[in-house]
């Protein structure tokens, strides 16, 4: 097996239909899972499956248990774009995913974004992530995998 660096990305998280508190205004979120993801490095020229490992070995949770900025599409130029704050998070060993809870903003201007995630219309999230190390395996398959073995969520 070898190691590779790729530049950092996004992945798609679900937001669990009726996970909205009301009384805390939060929601809990699984940011991500090891459901393989297709990919093209730029540096070998060629595509490869990514898998983001669910294990605390593998995730760093200091900025998300510190209180990761959760932020309007990537926005991260401007106070502006913020639209909450990781409450907690953690792996849930039953289902190998990483979830969190996140408190959400109260303010006029981002109202309309909350109401939609109260009402389930907004189900998806996008995590922004830094690979701080990769395994790259091709295990006789045409798409070679690169399993994320230490990652850090950035927003």
């Amino acid at each position: 097996m070898k190691k590779a660096k790729v530049a950092p990305v996004q992945i798609r998280a679900l937001i669990p239909e009726n996970s909205f508190n009301e009384e805390n205004n939060t929601v809990e979120v699984v940011f991500a899972t090891e459901t393989p993801v297709k990919r093209y490095d730029w540096n070998e020229g060629c595509y490869f499956n990514e898998v983001l490992e669910i294990s605390k070995d593998a995730i760093n949770f200091e900025r998300l248990n510190r209180g990761l900025s959760v932020l309007d599409s990537h926005q991260s130029y401007g106070l502006e774009n913020i639209l909450g704050v990781v409450e907690s998070a953690w792996i849930d060993e039953n289902t190998k995913e990483a979830k969190a809870i996140i408190r959400l903003s109260s303010t006029e201007k981002d109202a309309d974004i909350i109401s939609k995630i109260k009402q389930g219309i907004i189900r998806h999230m996008s995590v922004g992530y830094k690979v701080d190390q990769y395994t790259v395996s091709k295990n006789g398959k045409e798409i070679p995998e690169y399993r994320a073995t230490q990652w850090t969520p950035n927003e």
